[in-house]
């Protein structure tokens, strides 16, 4: 069994140590995976469950099954009619009168729900992780939600801004960013 001791590690960093030894490994082989962080948890058993990889924890330890093979084009094939998500890295839109911006966000927030097709998700990176946090953008988050869209926040940037009240489950990493906007057939900028 190959054991991959990722405490202490920053993400995205365990979860693309997970990948590459699941990528390395022979169908049936063991690996487990030591992490010590609740986003990282979090993200690695996403990305387990999505690919439907047998997998079990013990606390924050998985002991992973590779049941299949991964695949390496599944991003590319999936573009065209992948899901449309949306992105907010600042709480204002657009460059020029912050004033503006503002008021221009809260309305691309408020029109999210009702856009058509609606974005599955929405990603809230560097600045934009504000939102989680600050009325009246709060709400406005909270109306998506309500209406079916997935909200992410960036881990690393909710630790550097030291922001509390952002729940651990709706916390990503870049790769998982990356990984949102290479899939989606469309990529809606605020």
């Amino acid at each position: 069994m190959k054991t991959i001791d990722a405490r202490g590690v920053p993400c995205p960093k365990p979860l693309i140590l997970t990948k590459t030894a699941l990528t390395n490994a022979n169908i049936n082989e063991e690996i487990e995976v030591l992490i010590d962080d609740e986003v990282a948890f979090h993200n690695i058993t996403d990305f387990l469950n999505n690919n439907k990889i047998t997998y079990s924890n013990n606390g924050m330890n998985f002991k992973i099954i590779k049941n299949k093979e991964l695949s390496q084009n599944e991003s590319s094939k999936e573009k065209s009619s992948g899901p449309v998500i949306a992105v907010v890295d600042k709480k204002a839109m657009g460059q020029g009168n912050e004033e503006l911006g503002e008021l221009l966000l809260k309305a691309f927030l408020g029109a999210l729900k009702d856009a058509s097709p609606k974005p599955e998700a929405l990603y809230c990176y560097n600045g934009g992780v504000y939102l989680g946090i600050d009325e009246p953008y709060k709400s406005l988050l909270q109306e998506l939600r309500d209406a079916g869209i997935k909200i992410f926040f960036c881990g690393t940037c909710v630790k550097f801004y030291e922001l509390e009240g952002i729940k651990v489950e709706e916390q990503t990493n870049m790769l998982g960013i990356i990984e949102a906007m290479a899939n989606a057939s469309a990529v809606i900028r605020a």
